[in-house]
């Protein structure tokens, strides 16, 4: 007897204090984002965390985590130390991680996001609305 292929689903909450669980094939991650601080002086910073739950040893290399904010970006970086590269577009942010080390189960990845909008108002009303890990 055969069994019929079921494409995994991803899902995305919004509005969540809680993580996010996603399972792709032998790995599952665990995200939660914070909101580290309102206003810099020129940004409002969100930190990233990614837990793997269960699987085998993973390679984090190519790790994506999207975010998405309440109101359109005009810019998003990173903090120095990050092992992400970052792209924006809209009110999304892309994280892509190119760190080639591997990790087990409990393994933590962070990045820490620096985004902001046109003008200062906005940008410490900015909020993460949802956001995933794959």
């Amino acid at each position: 007897m055969t069994q019929k292929y079921e494409e995994p689903q991803v899902l995305s909450l919004s509005n969540t204090n809680e993580g996010v669980y996603l399972a792709s094939g032998g790995a599952s991650w665990n995200i939660n984002v914070s909101d580290v601080q309102t206003w810099n002086g020129s940004d409002h910073v969100f930190k990233a965390e990614c837990t793997l739950n269960a699987g085998t040893e993973t390679n984090v290399n190519g790790m994506t985590i999207q975010m998405q904010f309440n109101y359109p970006l005009t810019g998003a970086r990173l903090d120095s130390n990050s092992e992400f590269v970052c792209s924006y577009s809209g009110n999304t942010v892309t994280l892509v991680s190119n760190d080639s080390k591997s990790c087990g189960p409990g393994c933590k990845v962070y990045a820490q996001v620096l985004v902001h909008t046109g003008d200062e108002a906005t940008s410490k009303a900015l909020s993460c609305t949802s956001y995933s890990c794959v």
